[in-house]
């Protein structure tokens, strides 16, 4: 008989260092104080909240959690602010959720009894709007999207997203998801699903019993000091297709009445979901300081108006006059700016345009240009990196310009969360009003009003002026080719093209997860 997982807060070793002890003593008072200061719809028994995760106690209303539940290092539980009578997380008993995890509900996440997510998962049931070309993706807000529901004994790899954006989307009973893959549609239980879009790689029963044992060895980076990334703390539509939420039998949720709000929420709950924890004020504290601190004290090229810097963020003063920052700037909790100039490069380095910002552990790597235009939007991890790292030590010393190009993303781009762009050499354009799928690599440049997925990313859809509407295929090659690269294909006509065809999914559709 297999013995169960140990707990991920255990101790791992009788001589563990003090900082391990006084990250399970300040997990602890945090799951005390969130457990007997939050209004959930249901609050389990021995919960475990890692202090640096993120709970808005406002929405918790709408969060339902059973027992024996842990919530890692950093992990994010967030739903629209805009109040309604559902549950709209729900977290049965013994689920594990990993490090640096975000679970982002507008109507209905379900993750049943023994459900497992890995480090960096990425769990929405919606998607942002970007179909109108006259607006910027920023100001489109979020699609009505669809509900997910993850069935008992689940496993969800490191770094995976699962994305719905209609209807409901079901992962069957003791599911495996492979670390980075992208799961859009439903699958049938003891599926092994890998790829980007996700595909069943195996049979269900030899997928089930060949990989079990691994499932069990998921690194989650919780309660311990083992994390190896990161930093300090704390979304097509067709409302036809939209399946109701299904109860599991054995557990007795709230039900909601139209016209009531959820049972079991006081009167005093509803006055206190209008506020934040008090414990939220330090951390807003935090990042005005920060900001402050950052703006007149450190030499940046320019620090425009209204620009803020996560306390958390990491950027080295010495890079400073290489950044250049516009209006309404930020960086989100995590981010980091490796920012230096390589020899012979033009002043600034790193350009962020009004409007634009990098959201939680995104990373840019600067060396020869990185110019990110007027209001574009990124997702959770993104890599933006515009050189390779050299073998030889000695390279700057001898006056040689690093290896790589320059990257340049125009207005309106929205950037997926995991996402990696990269530029070995020459120029990488990502054109204007363009959408970069979740987990997806880019390498070469891509076309303006274009949607791309994959890894390496191929465009999927393009807006067609002429008919005023998104189209599946590539229907225009890249704005700016990089001169480096090799001469792109010829098609029937005797044309030069550099578009890739989309690939479909197992039932014939092209994957629609973006976030």
């Amino acid at each position: 008989m297999k013995s169960m997982p140990r707990p991920i807060h255990e101790t791992r070793s009788d001589s563990e260092d003090q900082d391990g002890f006084f990250a399970r003593v300040l997990t602890k008072l945090n799951s005390l104080w969130v457990s007997a200061t939050y209004p959930f719809a249901r609050k389990g028994r021995n919960m475990s909240l890692h202090y640096g995760s993120e709970i808005s106690r406002r929405l918790s209303p709408r969060i339902w959690l059973g027992d024996d539940i842990e919530i890692g290092r950093h992990s994010w539980l967030s739903m629209s602010t805009e109040w309604n009578n559902e549950i709209n997380i729900t977290i049965e008993d013994n689920c594990r959720i990993g490090a640096r995890c975000t679970i982002s509900a507008e109507n209905s996440i379900h993750l049943k009894r023994g459900v497992v997510l890995g480090s960096d998962v990425l769990v929405i049931d919606s998607n942002h709007a970007y179909e109108d070309v006259s607006m910027p993706i920023t100001q489109q807000g979020f699609t009505p999207g669809g509900r997910i529901r993850i069935e008992e004994g689940c496993r969800i790899g490191n770094g995976a997203a699962i994305l719905c954006d209609r209807g409901e989307l079901v992962l069957g009973r003791n599911c495996i998801v492979a670390p980075g893959a992208v799961v859009t549609r439903s699958f049938p239980p003891n599926s092994l699903l890998s790829g980007n879009p996700a595909r069943a790689v195996q049979g269900a029963g030899a997928a089930l019993a060949s990989v079990q044992p691994v499932a069990e060895r998921i690194p989650i980076e919780l309660g311990q000091e083992t994390v190896r990334q990161g930093t300090d703390e704390t979304g097509f539509v067709d409302s036809a297709l939209f399946a109701s939420t299904r109860q599991h039998a054995s557990v007795k949720r709230p039900t909601t009445k139209e016209g009531s709000s959820v049972r079991g929420v006081t009167r005093y709950s509803q006055q206190v979901m209008r506020d934040e924890d008090p414990l939220s004020w330090f951390s807003r504290a935090a990042i005005k300081l920060r900001t402050v601190w950052l703006a007149w004290t450190y030499p940046f090229a320019s620090f425009g108006r209204g620009a803020w810097v996560h306390y958390s963020c990491r950027v080295a003063r010495s890079a400073a006059p290489y950044i250049s920052l516009g209006e309404g700037v930020g960086f989100a909790r995590g981010t980091r700016l490796d920012v230096c100039e390589a020899p012979g490069t033009d002043q600034p380095v790193l350009i962020m345009e009004d409007g634009s910002g990098m959201q939680r552990r995104g990373v840019i790597s600067a060396r020869n240009r990185v110019h990110v235009m007027k209001d574009v939007m990124f997702g959770f991890s993104v890599l933006v990196m515009d050189h390779v790292d050299s073998d030889d030590e000695d390279d700057f010393a001898g006056g040689q310009k690093a290896e790589g190009g320059t990257i340049r993303i125009e207005e309106e781009c929205w950037i997926g969360s995991g996402a990696m762009i990269l530029c070995e050499q020459g120029e990488l354009v990502i054109g204007r009003h363009s959408v970069v799928g979740a987990n997806s690599v880019v390498r070469r440049s891509i076309p303006p009003y274009s949607v791309v997925a994959g890894d390496p990313a191929r465009i999927v859809k393009q807006y067609d002026f002429s008919k005023g509407k998104w189209v599946v295929g590539c229907i225009r090659p890249t704005a700016a080719a990089d001169r480096q690269q090799p001469d792109p294909p010829v098609n029937a006509a005797g044309e030069a093209s550099t578009c890739e065809s989309a690939v479909p999914n197992s039932a014939g559709e092209v994957s629609r997860g973006v976030r």
